[in-house]
């Protein structure tokens, strides 16, 4: 293949994920989305960790746990929480000599609901109380965001 196929595949491949976050009342969904933990993303800062809203593809289940590469086992997550969460899988997978590898999904899974999951039923629009969002999503000034992630910056 070459390369101009490759990045067409690429750029649906992200936008198809990209489509699974939820969308921010008034902002244009093309650029602007939440990811499943309240933290904001756009879709420009594919892969930009330097930026306050750079995101990447997470596994919901990761592969080391028997995830999957299906579309149904991928979302779009702000990437500083795609690390912690990342650090924390493989945390968990150094405690294998203490728990069977069937304990540890549920394990992650209980973590994660009890560390992790924003408010359940919150509506989007309630989201960006939350959230510390101003009305003004711009490059001068970052959310504060669940966890301290996207302080805000001068």
């Amino acid at each position: 293949m070459t390369s101009k196929y490759t990045e067409i595949i690429e750029l649906l491949h992200r936008q198809i994920v990209w489509s699974k976050a939820t969308p921010i009342p008034g902002r244009d969904p093309a650029v602007w989305r939440i990811d499943t933990y309240g933290l904001v993303l756009r879709f420009a800062d594919y892969g930009d960790r330097d930026s306050a809203f750079g995101w990447e593809i997470d596994h919901a289940t990761p592969r080391a746990l028997g995830g999957s590469d299906e579309y149904s086992n991928l979302r779009p997550l702000h990437h500083r929480m795609n690390s912690k969460l990342g650090g924390m899988v493989g945390g968990l997978l150094s405690l294998g000599a203490k728990a069977s590898k069937s304990e540890v999904p549920a394990g992650l899974t209980g973590l994660l609901a009890r560390h992790y999951e924003p408010p359940r039923n919150t509506p989007p629009t309630q989201l960006s109380g939350l959230l510390g969002l101003g009305a003004d999503l711009t490059h001068k000034r970052a959310p504060g965001g669940l966890f301290g992630l996207g302080a805000d910056r001068d």
